[in-house]
C-alpha cells in the first residue's frame, strides 16, 4: 500500500517477553529520508534506560537489536523521527 511506505512505523518487538535479546523492527518513510531517528527504551517509571538508535537514517526498513541489561519488568519503546514521535510499544523483560 503506497500510504504505508509514507508513514513512520514501529513494529512489534520480538520475542515478547524477551530475556537476552530483543529485535525492534521499524521503518523510515520516504518523506523522512535522511532524518534523525531515535528509538528509546523507558522503564516503568519513565526513565530512559537505553537508546538503541540515535542517528540519521535513510528511508527503508530496519531491525535493531537491544540487549536488556537491567531488571525484569515492563518497558516502553518509543520512536521519534525528526520532531515527530510515533506510538510507543510495550515489552516485557524476564
Amino acid at each position: 500500500h503506497a500510504l504505508d511506505s509514507d508513514l513512520p512505523w514501529l513494529g512489534y518487538p520480538y520475542p515478547n517477553p524477551a530475556k537476552e535479546e530483543l529485535t525492534i523492527p521499524f521503518r523510515v518513510p520516504e518523506r523522512h529520508d535522511q532524518m534523525p531517528v531515535k528509538i528509546s527504551i523507558l522503564n516503568g517509571t519513565g526513565i530512559e534506560v537505553a537508546t538503541p538508535v540515535n542517528r540519521t537514517l535513510g528511508k527503508g526498513n530496519y531491525d535493531v537489536k537491544w540487549y536488556p541489561q537491567g531488571e525484569s519488568g515492563l518497558y516502553l519503546i518509543r520512536m521519534k523521527i525528526g520532531q515527530q514521535e510515533t506510538k510507543a510499544m510495550k515489552v516485557i523483560i524476564k
